[in-house]
């Protein structure tokens, strides 16, 4: 199973704040960052509310980083950018 590391930032420079993540179904992680979709439990994460704040969907991008072979493999790439990088709006590190 493949999987995308991918990183979600804002169009506006000014906002430096942005999250890193995997996923194993790139449409699916598409669908699920939209104006549309209903968060339930996660509505009032960092993320997501972060996101509303700062003009919603519309002004953020999901970019592509890297493609893995495995889930495990991302997951440790992402646990290195993770310690090496600065991604305000992970809430588990």
């Amino acid at each position: 199973m493949r999987a995308i590391l991918y990183v979600i930032e804002c169009r506006n420079p000014k906002i430096r704040a942005r999250y890193l993540g995997y996923t194993t179904d790139w449409e699916q992680c598409l669908e699920y960052r939209s104006d549309e979709y209903d968060y339930g439990s996660n509505a009032r994460s960092k993320l997501f509310t972060f996101i509303r704040e700062h003009g919603g969907w519309r002004n953020w991008v999901l970019k592509k980083l890297a493609q893995y072979g495995s889930r495990e493999e991302a997951i440790i790439a992402k646990i290195d950018l993770l310690e090496r990088h600065d991604f305000q709006l992970n809430t588990h590190r």
